[in-house]
């Protein structure tokens, strides 16, 4: 079904809710990445490189 005909036939919901499906696993999928990276550095013990990936993180989601 393209685009135009989603809109134009489907009804709201079902619209609304096949667009935002691709997005919402993607943000799922990134945090998931994100606590991978948070596990491994936290096992250095440095504070500093784990406030570096907390500070760095929402950059990602920005792309």
């Amino acid at each position: 079904m393209k685009t135009e005909e989603l809109f134009e036939r489907a009804p709201v919901w079902k619209s609304i809710f096949k667009m935002c499906l691709p997005t919402v696993v993607v943000m799922l999928v990134m945090t998931v990445y994100n606590m991978a990276d948070m596990v491994f550095v936290g096992q250095t013990g440095i504070a500093a490189q784990v406030a570096a990936v907390s500070l760095a993180s929402p950059f990602f989601y920005c792309r």
